[in-house]
């Protein structure tokens, strides 16, 4: 295998362990009667596209959806994942053994510096093309004076030819970083525009006034979307507010566009990008969706058959906070709430 495709690869599984997958969508909670429109989207009647609404007294059902994938390359179980993954990204920004040190500390994990420095030692021996790829980058930003995402991104960092060691090391962290997070922002801007202008073509809008860059898609108009709100965005977690008829199928599309955004990329940004994707489609992009009446308190729902279930533990949440602002929700008041579930349907 040749050095350049090594760090192609490589690159790939980096931003795999980087994005720690949380493409996800937390919505509002409203009445269906007062929906929560025009945060992001005007109303279906501004299109002139009159579509009659259901009235009801019940409440909206928010549709979450955050993808959670690390790389356990360092043996750490699922209760140690996000420990795991601070380390692989501070290692590519050069954190050092001292950073090793106090971010585990912070952890609850005390070590001492003779185990950071095996630990640091270690990974870049098990992983040599990691420190390739970070080389290789640095390099590029050095001769370039700027860094670039992989789809095409730049951020300039003159910086990096400073004769001040301090600063030019900070540039070359940074360099990582654009690299690693800018990738990470250009996947969920791409899935939330995908997204929207799905909702707004299902809500009987005009794709060409709305979206003119973006090559068209066809869905059929469908009432019950104009119930469905894009929202905000929050790093990588998406934000989409949904009435209770179609939040399961606005969940599963969201689902779907989140885990298909790389290779449906060319479409809004063209085909000029797919070269520089390909490390990303090596990548599998997972999302786990969580619904619930607000952010707070929203819970696990793989699809529209689990919505019920993870509505009554995110209510079972949201009283448990009410009351208890700054109590912890473990993992046996989860049991209670999901065996109260189960009881429920037994009746």
């Amino acid at each position: 295998m040749s050095q350049r495709r090594r760090i192609t690869e490589t690159l790939g599984e980096l931003f795999a362990l980087f994005t720690r997958g949380r493409l996800s969508a937390l919505p509002i909670s409203g009445s269906a009667t007062a929906p929560s429109t025009g945060l992001l989207l005007p109303s279906l009647e501004s299109w002139g596209k009159a579509c009659p609404r259901k009235e009801s007294s019940g409440t909206r059902r928010s549709v979450a959806v955050r993808t959670q994938r690390v790389y356990d390359i360092v043996g750490a179980g699922p209760r140690n994942r996000f420990q795991a993954g601070k380390l692989i990204v501070h290692n590519c920004y050069g954190i050092g053994i001292d950073g090793i040190q106090s971010t585990l500390k912070s952890e609850g994990v005390e070590i001492d510096l003779e185990t950071a420095q095996k630990y640091l030692d270690s990974f870049f021996s098990k992983y040599p093309t990691v420190g390739n790829w970070i080389e290789k980058v640095q390099t590029e930003t050095g001769i370039a004076s700027y860094s670039r995402s992989l789809f095409g991104r730049r951020r300039r960092l003159e910086e990096i030819k400073s004769y001040v060691s301090g600063v030019r090391a900070g540039a070359e962290r940074q360099a990582i970083n654009h690299v690693i997070q800018s990738t990470a922002a250009d996947v969920t801007n791409t899935a939330l525009i995908l997204f929207d202008q799905e909702v707004c073509i299902r809500q009987g809008a005009d794709p060409e006034l709305l979206y003119p860059t973006v090559e068209r898609r066809d869905f059929p108009a469908d009432c019950r979307w104009e119930r469905v709100h894009p929202i905000l965005q929050v790093h990588d977690m998406l934000g989409v507010d949904a009435h209770r008829e179609v939040a399961g199928e606005a969940l599963e599309r969201l689902v779907w566009t989140m885990e298909h955004s790389v290779e449906l990329s060319p479409l809004v940004w063209g085909d000029v990008i797919t070269k520089g994707l390909r490390p990303l489609n090596a990548v599998p992009i997972v999302a786990d969706p969580e619904v619930g009446p607000n952010w707070r308190d929203a819970y696990k729902a793989k699809d529209r058959g689990e919505i019920d279930k993870a509505m009554h533990v995110a209510r079972a949440k949201r009283t448990f906070f009410d009351g208890n602002t700054l109590g912890d929700w473990t993992p046996d008041l989860e049991k209670a709430a999901l065996d109260a579930y189960d009881a429920k349907g037994e009746r």
